[in-house]
């Protein structure tokens, strides 16, 4: 059966299917958790049948990534193991996606006509996300509300206007996610030099940074600022001084003209996030308790009711750390913490690495955007950790997977250019 499909008529009909489940998975990214689990579900039927041998599958340990994802995959486990008892099924099920990232890194060698499209598409969404964010603001219209899926949002400060989430169900979630989406129309937007795609980039980050600001995720501000300072100063410091200020007066103005901006920084106080700080207080004690291997990987909603009344705290208290940083420590303990950071740090680097030492291909090259894509993805994950601070993202099946899709890419990136450069030497 494995011989048949693997003749080049099937593989005519398979590859098409394979490419398809990319452009579901970053759709999905962005509407649907529905249609990520319809990507990944058609990408690994059909990277399983275009495996043809043993030499294909020994790609897949191959990849640098391969022992800090494996370690991370470990750890998470013996914390699940070793720790009290919990309601531990579904953070076990999120490791399938760590698994999943081993096979996208080798997958995405193969889905050049995905990537060619990718800084199309992303401009495309991004100015559509950014209309649909302003509509759902105001309370015009949201596609989701319409459909009877999904209800607006008020804003805590404001009965009158509505937290943007895009098409997905949560602000801090599209927040998180759209920063991707953000910095490759930005990188975009440094790299081209032909007028009408600058002028579509342009437009791209325009309705990008909207869409984020109506979000009204504190964190995603904060993501975003730093991310965008990160990459104008990779590209130049002159660059990152004449953001700066844009910046700055941009706040400025935000602040000046709007009464809900002021309402929403003026509440980034202790008092006003009594619920956060006392998260956080739990995850500190949850380490104390178990400090080794923690309390089991994202067993916080699980434990928080038992220090919450230990502590004679509110009854309206959070079920989410507020820190995937503090989630990963007090759930793995000092070794998955470490094991966490690893992986993380080991990502920045390669990316930073591959960046710096990669020369710019010919013109019209298939590789020829490889550069514009890593500076991208370092932009979007430098935000991704900056939120990571005030947002347990690495638990939500949207922003988990838009991590692991798109540091997929950048890896993938990395190693061909690592692999070219050894050629030529």
């Amino acid at each position: 059966m494995r011989n048949f499909l693997n003749f080049k008529k099937w593989e005519g009909w398979i590859n098409p299917l394979f490419l398809g489940s990319f452009f579901l998975i970053f759709l999905g990214l962005y509407t649907s958790v529905t249609l990520i689990s319809l990507g990944i579900v058609l990408f690994a039927g059909t990277f399983l049948l275009l495996r043809k041998n043993l030499t294909d599958w020994a790609k897949i340990t191959s990849t640098p990534a391969f022992w800090p994802v494996l370690s991370l995959i470990l750890v998470i486990l013996v914390s699940i193991l070793f720790a009290s008892p919990y309601d531990f099924p579904k953070p076990l099920a999120k490791t399938k996606y760590l698994f999943l990232y081993l096979l996208l890194i080798e997958a995405f060698q193969s889905a050049e006509p995905f990537k060619n499209r990718l800084l199309s598409l992303a401009a495309i969404l991004n100015i559509l996300l950014g209309i649909s964010c302003i509509f759902q603001y105001y309370g015009i219209f949201w596609l989701p509300e319409f459909f009877g899926l999904l209800e607006f949002t008020p804003f805590p400060e404001s009965d009158k206007r509505y937290l943007a989430s895009g098409f997905l169900s949560h602000h801090i979630h599209f927040a998180t996610n759209a920063l991707f989406l953000y910095h490759l129309s930005l990188s975009s937007l440094l790299n081209s030099k032909e007028r009408g795609k600058k002028l579509l980039h342009a437009a791209a980050c325009l309705f990008s940074v909207i869409a984020i600001f109506l979000s009204f995720s504190r964190s995603g501000w904060i993501g975003l600022i730093v991310s965008t300072l990160l990459v104008t100063f990779v590209r130049s410091r002159k660059m990152a001084l004449k953001t700066l200020l844009t910046v700055g007066m941009a706040l400025l103005i935000a602040i000046a003209s709007s009464e809900t901006v002021r309402q929403r920084i003026e509440n980034f106080n202790p008092k006003a996030n009594r619920d956060r700080l006392g998260a956080w207080k739990i995850s500190r004690d949850m380490l104390k308790d178990s400090p080794l291997i923690g309390k089991g990987y994202h067993s916080f909603p699980y434990w928080s009711e038992k220090y919450y009344r230990q502590y004679g705290l509110w009854a309206d208290h959070p079920r989410d750390p507020h820190s995937m940083y503090l989630d990963m420590l007090g759930g793995t303990g000092i070794i998955g913490f470490t094991a966490f950071l690893t992986f993380m740090a080991f990502h920045l680097c390669l990316l930073f690495k591959a960046f710096f030492r990669k020369t710019p291909s010919p013109p019209n090259s298939p590789n020829s955007e490889d550069k514009l894509f890593l500076l991208a993805i370092i932009g979007g994950f430098s935000g991704y950790l900056v939120m990571g601070v005030f947002n347990d993202q690495f638990f939500i099946t949207y922003n988990l997977m838009a991590l692991l899709f798109f540091l997929s890419l950048g890896v993938s990136i990395a190693q061909k250019s690592g692999a070219r450069l050894s050629a030529s030497g």
